[in-house]
């Protein structure tokens, strides 16, 4: 398929998908609604449209988009988790015990086994302040019971296996 600079971006995306692994294609689909190219109503009426070949990919794809997701890290560690059989809430937020202040707001989240997830990418996490603020969260999370998970880029891409057996080991030891 020929795209050119005037092809919609709902478009655009499908052919994404179609043409790349559906890792890749959830990441380009989770970016593309996240700078607002698309919305998910844009990619369900685009789905629904579809005859033939590759609609059932579509449909899939469907399955694995978050708009809120807050970046390409974000979408490749969901899309990890999900394909895997683990179904975390996205974008958790976390109260004080009082409910009156707000702790943060995270990337996954196991509420029953109270296990947060976070991708700690170097554009959002490095610098020091970050890293402090990030302690900080963890530090009031562990005063509220929860566990804290962080994954960076290259354990994201390159050690799925370990990523996987983390996070099953926590969810099993919150079960237990």
């Amino acid at each position: 398929m020929f795209l050119s600079p005037a092809t919609p971006a709902t478009v655009t995306v499908l052919a994404c998908v179609l043409a790349r692994p559906l890792l890749e294609a959830a990441a380009v689909a989770d970016s593309a609604l996240r700078v607002g190219c698309v919305t998910v109503d844009d990619l369900i009426k685009a789905v629904a449209e579809r005859k033939g070949p590759g609609r059932a990919r579509l449909l899939r794809l469907l399955e694995l988009i978050d708009p809120e997701s807050g970046s390409v890290l974000e979408s490749m560690l969901r899309y990890l988790l999900v394909t895997n059989g683990l179904t975390p809430q996205p974008q958790f937020q976390v109260r004080s015990r009082d409910g009156k202040r707000e702790i943060g707001r995270f990337d996954f989240c196991f509420e029953a086994e109270r296990l947060i997830i976070e991708c700690d990418g170097r554009r959002w996490h490095d610098p020091d302040d970050v890293r402090r603020k990030d302690r900080h969260k963890d530090n009031e999370l562990a005063r509220l019971g929860w566990r804290v998970l962080r994954f960076d880029w290259n354990e994201v891409r390159h050690s799925e296996a370990y990523v996987l057996a983390v996070v099953r080991d926590c969810l099993e030891l919150a079960a237990a």
